[in-house]
Order: C-alpha cells, then sequence, then structure tokens
C-alpha cells in the first residue's frame, strides 16, 4: 500500500480555498509584471526567435512548416522540432499579428499557465504551502524572468510537464489502471511536443524505482505507463512519416545524430563540464541564485533519501519533484544540446523540490526563521538578477542591430551571407553560412556571430568569403559578436563605409 505520506491531497474549500487562490493570483500578477515591461527591449533577440517566428509568420500566411527560402535554394517543411509549436505560433500570430515580439507574449502567458499548473500539484502534493512557495519562486527567479521572456519552444514545452506531474499525482492517490494510462499519455505528449521532453521518461524511471515498494502493483503500473507512452509517440511517428516520409526521417535521424554527438553541430556543449563551467560563468553568472537553488535541491534530496532508506523520514510527497530534477539533469549531461535552452527542465523541479522543503520547514517551528530567511533570499536574489539584466543593462540587440545597420548602408540589390537567424530577419537577397557556395559569385556583405559556445561556420566557401573580407562595424551582446564584413573587391563607395 502506498505510504500515506507519498501524496498530501489537499484539495479545501471554503475561505481557505479562496485565501489560498487570492494569493496565486497575486502571486501570478507579479511573475506577469516582471516579465512584461519592455519586451521588445531587453533581452536581445536570441539564435532561434527569428527561425521559429519565420516557420509560425509561414503558417499564418497559409504557405506551410517551412522557413524562409533562400537564394537559389527554395527549402523544405521544417521538421527538426515537431510541429505543434510553429502551429500554435501560426494561430498566435494570426490574431496578433507576425512577429518576435508577438511570439514573446505568447511565451509569457504559457510561463504564466505552467506556474499555475505547477502551484496547483504542489498544492496536491506537499500542501498549500508548497504550492505558494513553489508558483513565488517560479516566478522570481531570475533565469526564468530572462528565459520566459524568449520566444523559446521550452516555454510552453513546461506546460506539458506540468501536466505529467499533476498526473503523477493523480495515478499515486488513485493507482488504478485508467490512471497509469493518463499518466503514460500525459509523460508520451510530453515526448512529442518536443522530443527533449523524453526528460519525462527518465524522470518516470527514476519515480518508479523510488516508489517502487510503495505501490499496490509496481510490475503493472510501470506496464501500463510505459505501454501508453509507447503508443502516443508511435502514432506521432507514424503519422509524421506518412505526411512527410523523406524529410522526417532525415531530419529526424540528423537530430538524433547530433543530439548524441555522432554529428557535430556548431554552438553545442556535450559531455565537457569543462566547457559548460566556461559558458556558465563567461555568459550567465548574473543567475548564480538559480544554481545555488538546483544545487540545494540536490543536496536536500539526496539527504532526505538517505532518511527515508534509514526509516528515519519519509519523502512527505516530494519524490516526484526530485525524481523530475534527477530524471531532467543526467540525461541533460549526456547529450550534445545547443546552449542554454534546456536548463529550464532542470530548474523548474529543482525549484519545486526546495518548495517543498521550504513548506515542511515551516512547519518545524525552529526552522521557521531559517526557512523564511532562504526562500526570501532566493525571491532577492531572483528579482536582483533580473532588474540588472533587464533594466540597467546596456546590452546590444546584436542581430536587430546588425540587420539595420546592413540595410542602411547596402543597396537593395545586394546579397548577403550570413547565420540562418540573422538571414531571416536582413531584408536583402542572402545565403546562408553553411550554405555559402550558392551565393560564392554573387555576394557582398558577410554578417558573422560568434561567442563562447558558437564558432564560425567551417563551411569552406563561407572561410574563404571571410577571408576576402574588409571589417566594417562590430556589435556586442552580453554572450555574442556580431561583425558584418564587405567584400574586399566590392565598389568604393561599399568600403568607405567600413
Amino acid at each position: 500500500m502506498l505510504d500515506e505520506t507519498t501524496v498530501i491531497n489537499t484539495r479545501v474549500t471554503g475561505g481557505v480555498d479562496r485565501r489560498w487562490w487570492l494569493a496565486l493570483g497575486a502571486i501570478l500578477i507579479a511573475s506577469a509584471a516582471a516579465r512584461l515591461p519592455f519586451l521588445d527591449l531587453h533581452p536581445g533577440w536570441e539564435w532561434d526567435e527569428p527561425v521559429y517566428t519565420s516557420i509560425g509568420s509561414s503558417l499564418a500566411n497559409g504557405t506551410g512548416l517551412r522557413s524562409a527560402p533562400l537564394l537559389g535554394d527554395p527549402g523544405e517543411h521544417y521538421i527538426y522540432h515537431p510541429p505543434f509549436y510553429f502551429l500554435l505560433l501560426g494561430g498566435w500570430f494570426k490574431v496578433f499579428g507576425s512577429g518576435i515580439d508577438q511570439a514573446r507574449y505568447l511565451n509569457v502567458l504559457a510561463s504564466l499557465v505552467y506556474v499555475t499548473l505547477f502551484a496547483v500539484a504542489m498544492r496536491r502534493f506537499a500542501g498549500p504551502k508548497a504550492g505558494l512557495i513553489a508558483a513565488a519562486l517560479l516566478s522570481f527567479d531570475a533565469w526564468l524572468i530572462f528565459e520566459n521572456r524568449v520566444s523559446w519552444l521550452e516555454n510552453t514545452l513546461m506546460i506539458f510537464i506540468a501536466l505529467t506531474l499533476l498526473a503523477w499525482e493523480s495515478a499515486l492517490r488513485k493507482q488504478t489502471d485508467a490512471a497509469w494510462v493518463l499518466l503514460g499519455v500525459s509523460i508520451g505528449a510530453a515526448v512529442v511536443y518536443k522530443h527533449i521532453g523524453a526528460v519525462a521518461v527518465s524522470s518516470a524511471v527514476v519515480a518508479f524505482v523510488l516508489l517502487w515498494k510503495r505501490l499496490e502493483r509496481p510490475r503493472r503500473a510501470v506496464l501500463i505507463t510505459a505501454a501508453a507512452i509507447a503508443a502516443v509517440i508511435v502514432l506521432y511517428f507514424a503519422g509524421m512519416a506518412l505526411a512527410f516520409p523523406d524529410e522526417f526521417l532525415r531530419q529526424s535521424l540528423g537530430q538524433l545524430l547530433r543530439t548524441f554527438g555522432f554529428r557535430e553541430s556548431r554552438g553545442t556543449i556535450g559531455v565537457n563540464p569543462g566547457a559548460v563551467v566556461a559558458a556558465v560563468f563567461s555568459h550567465y553568472w548574473i543567475y548564480a541564485g538559480t544554481g545555488l537553488a538546483v544545487l540545494a535541491a540536490l543536496v536536500l534530496g539526496v539527504r532526505r533519501g538517505l532518511r527515508v532508506r534509514r526509516h528515519e523520514d519519509s519523502w512527505r510527497g516530494l519524490q516526484i519533484p526530485f525524481a523530475m530534477t534527477i530524471g531532467s539533469a543526467l540525461p541533460l549531461a549526456i547529450i550534445s544540446l545547443k546552449f542554454p535552452h534546456y536548463f529550464i527542465l532542470v530548474f523548474v523541479p529543482a525549484l519545486l523540490y526546495v518548495a517543498g522543503e521550504a513548506a515542511l520547514a515551516l512547519d518545524v517551528i525552529d526552522r521557521r526563521r531559517i526557512a523564511v530567511i532562504g526562500v526570501a533570499a532566493l525571491m532577492v536574489l531572483g528579482v536582483t538578477g533580473a532588474t540588472l539584466r533587464l533594466t540597467a543593462s546596456t546590452d546590444t540587440d546584436t542581430m536587430k542591430d546588425a540587420a539595420a545597420w546592413l540595410s542602411s548602408h547596402s543597396a537593395s540589390s545586394d546579397v548577403v551571407v550570413t547565420e540562418e537567424p540573422i538571414s531571416l530577419i536582413v531584408d536583402r537577397e542572402h545565403c546562408r553560412a553553411n550554405k555559402a557556395q550558392l551565393c560564392s559569385a554573387d555576394w557582398q556583405w558577410l554578417i558573422t556571430y560568434t561567442s563562447a559556445t558558437q564558432a564560425l561556420s567551417d563551411n569552406p566557401a563561407f572561410e574563404e568569403m571571410v577571408a576576402s573580407s574588409v571589417q566594417c562595424t562590430t556589435f556586442v551582446g552580453f554572450k555574442e559578436e556580431v561583425i558584418v564584413w564587405a567584400r574586399s573587391t566590392g565598389p568604393a563607395d561599399q568600403l568607405r563605409s567600413c
């Protein structure tokens, strides 16, 4: 029989329930206030935003699931990621217009949805205080404020991760076949929404290990859950293979090879702790508070696990948040992923676990002051980091500014060679760096993008172009450098602008 402390079902009614929802509403208002101001200015446009916006705009305009065509290359359907976020984005653009700013508003809305869902889930697992503390930590953490202000796909993915947490609560409370099916379907949905959602599968493995002796029929629960996950994934792959037979299989295989390090991709960090540390301190040191919260979750979780093993304590409903933290961290540590989109998959469950521990500590009088100070300190770190990064920063919006500079210093007939995200925002004919040979005879301009994790393209034609160019102007952001170059054999008036 399941330990009564595995799930603390705390549905309440009346005045207490109303006060809880009012408190959550106040937190969500403050969360929105931290994310919405100056959304068009800070942070500067991130690498994937122009690509995602281009695909969403294409869907909104009725031209299909594809990015903007290249000079000499009509392009193909974009199946590197599942289409669901782009379909959502296309629908959003139809209502509110297309653009990166509009996409960012959608992602802020998604963040408020997932904060609400996680708060409700933690309330059911560990009590009302845990739900509110979780909402506060997710709302005021500096990294999450930064990521929620960027139109990264992971912000909407977290809604599906939150739904898996709610499904876990229902499955552990009911322990029926239907509940395990629902859990499997929710996990499968996270996987097919974006494949990195597979961390929900690894989290389930860790969770079942922690829960095995406390489940009524553990083998049946695992089999039903696994079958439901497999059914959702098989249906998705079958549908995509039928709809896009050649492109889906080829692009999916390419993504798989890159993820596991069999195919090199610029801007990724594999199993190299030194590179991770260098990137973090070079780019994102201001978000140290989030890293400390993750470390606290790991330390507290291991400590509680050891106490449970010695029968000195119980998990108090925190197995699943801890399993999600470990189950997300381990896969991300052994695969090559483009930095830093996926940190949210570890940060959020870690903050949930810290919220649960803080709520339990508040119930112990002699630890109350320590817990309150700790939670307050994390919130202050988050607000301070977000304030410094989003309002006091003078960072350049490098990609946007480089595109604007080129527009004012080049002829409308000029051809530019650059990276994919920048190619989508320049109003000139263009080729992308990895296919620079398509423009080898006609190009006049180059725009390069480099950072601590992103080197120049190693395409031979592109390298030759850089070698035969003159540097015109440089835009430096808080983690990247974008340089505009002119062809050294170009017209005199073009070179004068450099």
